[in-house]
């Protein structure tokens, strides 16, 4: 039983890296608009923070995103290869 809440543990960890990657996602589009005030106000120091923040959040998504697909093929191709590891595994109290 235990083996079957920890799989299902690690779906929502992957689920949860996915909105974690969503989220940075919309940091992105925050740091667009930044941008564009810091265009209107001049603030070419602010614009190239902005800058490198947006690529150490560009670097961490792709960096996440395929650290996710790496392990969750991982971890979908040995559930199938072992079978007994199965989410739709039947566990029954004797």
């Amino acid at each position: 039983m235990e083996a079957i809440q920890g799989l299902d543990s690690l779906e929502r960890r992957f689920e949860r890296l996915r909105q974690v990657v969503s989220y940075k996602r919309l940091q992105l589009q925050w740091i667009e608009e930044d941008v564009r005030a810091c265009f209107q106000e001049n603030d070419m120091a602010g614009i190239a923070e902005l800058a490198r923040e947006k690529d150490l959040i560009l670097a961490w998504i792709s960096n996440m995103e395929s650290f996710i697909a790496k392990w969750e093929k991982y971890w979908q191709q040995n559930d199938t290869a072992s079978g007994w590891l199965s989410a739709g595994i039947q566990v029954y109290n004797v």
